[in-house]
């Protein structure tokens, strides 16, 4: 009887031990199958990422071709900027000398117009002598501002109270854009005059407090000239603007990066998930 006994107990403890050795199995099992469907996961984020990265380099690359070609600019601008060294003295063409923020986009360009293409020269000279060689070796023409004879366009002192207490009202142009101080006063020259408003109403509202005698444009690229004409409506979302590459040869190039970081670190996290799984089959065998 005491041997009946002993035989029990030692099966009661051999079952035992079977069943927690089962346990542990399924359990090493399960974790091994939730760590094979993060691996699974992690490996299909990682290719969406690399697909979407992929089509963003490339719209990056198709518009840095332009961009690097000065695609949309005038011949004798294209002309100078893609033969700089035959051009002592010039700094570059205005669009590429200034930096702003996406949403004046439309504004700015609204008040430069063909003036972002205008080129900066250091001097007078330097702006004689480029035109000269346009001239001679049939390349073109382009509008310079020479830096030492520009004249400074302001505002005046009665116009700026005015617009202070005026709703809507965001600053002059060039003050919605940032360049270095040997370009300023050509920024200053062009956009210093030029009103930026919220919106047409209350871009209308003063043009007829100021009685119709300054440029003014709103963020949507509307535009009231002096005397009364305004212009408006919808973009051309084909636009080849200056202003428009730039900003979005900033932005894609924003987005390339922000691709990359995720992609790094999302191989980052899957190859942890790997090495964890490869240590689970390990146990588990």
């Amino acid at each position: 009887m005491p041997k009946l006994k002993k035989l029990r107990k030692k099966s009661r403890h051999k079952k035992n031990w079977l069943d927690k050795l089962e346990t542990e199995v399924a359990d090493s099992l399960t974790a091994i199958e939730k760590s094979t469907a993060t691996v699974v996961k992690k490996q299909k984020e990682r290719s969406e990422l690399k697909e979407l990265a992929q089509g963003t380099k490339a719209q990056l690359q198709a518009l840095k071709r332009l961009h690097d070609n000065h695609e949309g600019y005038f011949q004798g601008v294209k002309s100078v900027l893609n033969h700089k060294s035959e051009f002592p003295g010039i700094l570059g063409v205005v669009s590429e000398l200034i930096d702003f923020d996406s949403r004046h986009q439309l504004a700015l360009d609204t008040a430069l117009a063909s003036n972002a293409q205008n080129l900066v020269s250091k001097t007078q000279d330097n702006a004689k002598n480029a035109i000269k060689t346009l001239r001679e070796k049939n390349l073109g023409r382009a509008t310079f501002l020479p830096l030492d004879q520009l004249r400074q366009q302001v505002l005046s002192t009665e116009v700026k109270k005015i617009l202070k207490t005026t709703s809507g009202y965001l600053g002059t142009a060039s003050d919605l854009v940032s360049c270095s101080d040997e370009v300023k006063p050509a920024v200053i020259h062009l956009l210093g005059r030029i009103i930026v408003m919220d919106n047409l109403d209350h871009a209308t509202q003063l043009s007829r407090l100021l009685e119709q005698r300054h440029h003014i444009v709103t963020l949507d690229g509307d535009y009231l000239s002096p005397g009364g004409q305004m212009s408006g409506g919808s973009h051309n979302k084909n636009s080849q603007s200056p202003l428009l590459i730039k900003k979005q040869l900033e932005d894609l190039t924003a987005k390339s990066q922000a691709f990359d970081s995720q992609i790094a670190e999302v191989q980052s996290h899957l190859q942890q998930e790997i090495t964890e799984k490869q240590r689970l089959e390990k146990n588990s065998s």
